[in-house]
């Protein structure tokens, strides 16, 4: 594999302003695979420069006000980083350059007599060192196999998913098993150059730190970063910095991330699950267009934000709402096997996503008897889904088209109410009240009310019985049940009253339908 030029990051912190111009515009730091990334003026200012950046070389004055040379070339060591320092100085103070030297620095420049050829020397000098240490986790993917497995984390998390062996390398290397609580993954645009993944990384390490940060790797695809022994109270306020971080990088750097965020809690199967899923997640932005998501469980959606698979729920209960009683059943099966493509095909496949949308728009208008406006509407929909970015613009298009408006999920209370929604689906046969539903939600009855209408496109009664008369439909079709046994399974306690009501609402008595199928 062909070897890598690394881009070393530098900083000059110098009072003297021709010094710091001159360094910063006279040197050819490119041909040394270097690049500035900060200049200063005072001794604060470069360490708060040094902590956002994390140069790798840092030329920095002596005597410079807030803080001096010696004070900053200390605060570096005790971060521990690797960093080559160099001293610029107005004379040759042995003293004190001793002193430094003990504190590892590569060497000195004095001001009134360096020439281009000393400033040579000294950065060959750090870059030789550089070469001989610095081992950056930014080509860890194209270490040697055997260097490689120095990082069983990393192994682990992007080759073998082995559990077992994960151990087994910890316990070879003399490295700690680590349970990783939360794991960040940053796609890297193609136009992000080095030396701004290096800064970014550097930011991202710095604001995460508090959290306890285990791990951090990085090459031209992916930035990984890990967090274990990571309280669970913590989450909202790393959801927080990670939010005011993509912000900062886009505003400051005129750089766009996208960010998966991986809730593994301490489980290794599921971490090696959710950063393999994250990837697929990172490079789809077709059907995970946000900047950031996050994976809980084993469904991908950022909190509060229009999630497909909630759509596609609720897709399922407006069609039964809209669709004539009758013509449902006669085609439910069809309806069926459309809505589970459509599930099937999110994150996949773009082309069956669109497939499985034109086809349910088709069977939708069919079965509501709009044959002669089905061609012009499937071909509008057909050129308007190749158009759109996202498939949450598809999905809008199709209902747009199809029905003439699009779902109305509520931003808080949209998992909440689906949840209502399901938990009638599965207890069909139990006493279900509005206030019962309501305090799921944890709402009033009224709002639950309004909320529901919002969402399913008609009121909480109505549609407890159409899911009732819709589950007798499957349970006589069956031919399984008395129709005293329906009525009680699909929650009526009167057999005469069931009755009524199913010929009421299909045209049909229970007897009918039973000999009809």
């Amino acid at each position: 594999m062909e070897e890598r030029t690394p881009a070393y990051k530098v900083m000059i912190a110098e009072d003297e302003l021709l010094v710091r111009v001159g360094l910063n515009l006279t040197v050819p730091w490119e041909d040394y695979g270097m690049q500035v990334v900060a200049v200063v003026e005072d001794g604060v200012s470069a360490w708060e420069a040094y902590q956002i950046h994390r140069p790798n070389i840092v030329l920095t004055d002596l005597c410079m006000p807030g803080m001096d040379g010696v004070e900053l070339v200390r605060k570096i060591r005790e971060s521990g980083e690797v960093c080559e320092i160099i001293i610029i100085t107005c004379i040759e103070d042995f003293d004190t350059l001793y002193q430094l030297m003990k504190m590892g620095i590569t060497g000195y420049l004095v001001k009134a007599t360096m020439v281009q050829k000393d400033i040579d020397e000294v950065l060959k000098k750090a870059l030789n060192n550089l070469k001989d240490i610095y081992v950056s986790v930014a080509y860890t993917t194209s270490l040697p196999g055997d260097m490689r497995k120095a990082n069983p984390l990393y192994d682990f998390v992007f080759f073998h998913h082995d559990s077992d062996l994960y151990l087994s390398e910890c316990e070879k290397h003399e490295q700690y098993y680590k349970h990783i609580q939360y794991c960040i993954l940053i796609l890297w645009d193609s136009q992000v150059r080095s030396i701004l993944k290096s800064s970014i990384t550097s930011i991202f390490q710095k604001r995460l730190n508090p959290f306890r940060v285990s791990d951090v790797y990085f090459d031209d695809e992916l930035l990984f970063i890990s967090l274990a022994h990571t309280d669970e109270h913590d989450i909202n306020e790393i959801y927080l910095v990670i939010r005011e971080l993509l912000s900062y990088i886009d505003e400051v750097l005129d750089v766009k991330l996208r960010i998966v965020i991986c809730e593994t809690k301490g489980s290794d199967e599921r971490l090696a699950k959710l950063v393999n899923k994250g990837q697929i997640i990172l490079r789809n932005s077709y059907f995970y267009p946000s900047s950031l998501t996050v994976l809980q469980a084993d469904r991908p959606g950022e909190r509060g934000t229009f999630d497909l698979h909630d759509c596609i729920t609720l897709l399922q209960e407006r069609i039964l709402v809209m669709v004539p009683l009758m013509n449902y059943q006669k085609n439910k099966l069809l309806f069926s096997s459309n809505i589970d493509a459509l599930k099937e095909s999110l994150g996949i496949s773009r082309e069956k996503y669109e497939k499985s949308l034109l086809s349910l728009a088709e069977l939708y208008l069919i079965t509501i008897n709009k044959t002669e406006k089905s061609d012009d509407l499937l071909n509008h929909l057909r050129i308007s889904l190749a158009e759109a970015e996202s498939a949450k613009d598809a999905f809008m298009l199709f209902e747009t088209t199809v029905f003439g408006d699009s779902s109305c999920l509520h931003p808080i209370y949209c998992k909440e109410m689906l949840n209502t929604i399901c938990y009638i689906r599965e207890n069909i046969d139990q006493n279900i009240s509005l206030t019962d539903m309501a305090s799921m939600v944890c709402v009033s009855p009224n709002y639950y009310s309004v909320l529901f209408k919002q969402m399913v496109g008609c009121s909480f009664s109505d549609y407890l019985g159409l899911v009732r008369i819709d589950k007798a439909c499957e349970l006589i079709g069956l031919g399984e049940f008395s129709i005293q046994k329906v009525s009680t399974l699909c929650g009526f306690s009167d057999a005469s009253y069931f009755s009524r009501f199913f010929k009421q609402k299909t045209g049909l008595s229970p007897h009918q339908l039973r000999v009809a199928k």
